[in-house]
């Protein structure tokens, strides 16, 4: 999706709860959490500090885990981009959880979680409503890491206005009344041992499509719950906004924490005419939402997919990381591959000098013409000494690990 929408809506309402133990306003002056405060659910609504009815727009990360590769987004510099020169109110960050995942939370839990404190602390420091997702299909298989983990997170984050739970993103085919309910239940109970104010997210079934199962039998006895929806434009039309209304007119909220202008499997090309209908039907509900995805990899849902392709329609520094972060993920072969073209001998004697087959340093090569969008040896020696000649200190804060 090239264009991002943005929608806030603000009708009168009611006083606010004078029982709210969270910071009145966030510290950053005029920015959305301040002139909004904390954010509670009155009835199908999300509503300020001061009763009235609101609705946010912003983005979803990608997933945490370094070997999806969006996690180099993960930083204050990305979380301000978003802000200033896109207008997001919201930031979401899927913390990858899944346990099929070899390198999820379950697996790194330092890293990833490391990787979703730097987003949060950046949206506190930047005033932005921020949406803290345990980003897994089978959460319910992980019930206790994922008490432990919002146990932590309420502990850290609760006093302040900005934060909303995300406690299951999309479960599978499963059935709502005997296992995401009970699951959303348990970790509820954990998270509001703590913090009993903010927001919390619940996923529902068929990858968060079956929110009119959840209206059905929704969960009791604790406030300021909504429900997880989540569309892809051109696979989902008016069967899930039915859905998704008749849980609305069934009484409960709904907050679209990930959406996407393509299809549901991230690919695909953009379906300008249904993403137009979503957002009427998200504008006349006062629907929150986060569009999927800050990252770069090569599918429609990407937002950032272009730039590495010679395209860069955001700000340069957003560029210049990607590219450096492509250079990151460079062999220690292929660089000495570099090294040796770049020197002026011929593929055959590069092949002589490391021992290996000529056969072998011709597919070193064009991997590496393809992904740095090059044509010959002399363009991609301008880009690997423009590279290392960097000025390593404006980066190495920016794109955790730096690997010197």
């Amino acid at each position: 999706m090239r264009t991002f929408i943005l929608c806030i809506l603000i009708l009168s309402g009611c006083k606010t709860n004078t029982a709210d133990t969270r910071q009145a306003v966030s510290l950053i002056e005029d920015s959305i959490v301040h002139l909004n405060g904390a954010l509670s659910i009155n009835g199908t609504n999300m509503v300020n500090s001061r009763g009235e009815v609101v609705s946010f727009a912003g983005n979803s990360l990608f997933w945490s885990n370094d070997y999806y590769r969006g996690n180099m987004f993960y930083n204050k510099k990305v979380v301000r981009h978003l802000k200033d020169e896109w207008h997001a109110d919201i930031i979401r960050i899927p913390m990858t959880a899944d346990p099929d995942i070899h390198d999820s939370y379950l697996f790194d839990k330092k890293t990833n979680q490391r990787k979703l404190e730097t987003v949060v602390d950046a949206c506190l420091d930047l005033g932005l409503y921020v949406i803290i997702d345990w980003h897994s299909h089978k959460a319910e298989n992980n019930e206790t890491e994922a008490i432990v983990f919002f146990t932590e997170m309420a502990k850290k984050y609760g006093k302040h206005p900005n934060i909303i739970y995300e406690i299951y993103n999309e479960p599978l085919v499963v059935s709502w009344d005997d296992v995401i309910k009970p699951y959303a239940e348990n970790v509820i109970a954990a998270i509001r041992k703590i913090d009993p104010d903010n927001i919390i997210v619940v996923g529902t079934p068929h990858w968060s499509q079956d929110v009119d199962d959840a209206s059905n039998n929704p969960i009791k006895g604790y406030k300021n719950i909504a429900y997880t929806l989540h569309f892809y434009a051109a696979s989902h039309k008016e069967w899930l906004m039915n859905k998704a209304q008749k849980a609305i007119d069934n009484g409960i909220a709904l907050i679209v924490t990930e959406w996407g202008s393509v299809d549901a499997d991230g690919g695909g090309k953009v379906d300008a005419a249904s993403t137009e209908n979503w957002m009427d039907f998200m504008k006349k509900n006062n629907l929150t939402h986060c569009n999927w995805s800050i990252n770069h990899k090569d599918e429609g849902a990407s937002a950032l997919d272009e730039v590495l392709k010679g395209n860069p329609y955001i700000d340069s520094n957003i560029a210049s990381m990607l590219e450096i972060e492509t250079w990151m993920h460079v062999s220690k072969r292929e660089r000495e591959v570099i090294e040796l073209l770049i020197k002026g001998i011929t593929q055959k004697e590069v092949a002589d000098q490391l021992y290996i087959a000529p056969k072998t340093v011709a597919v070193h090569v064009r991997n590496l013409f393809d992904r740095f969008h090059v044509k010959n040896t002399t363009e991609m020696a301008v880009k690997y000494v423009k590279y290392k000649t960097a000025n390593r200190e404006n980066i190495e804060d920016s794109i955790p690990p730096f690997k010197k």
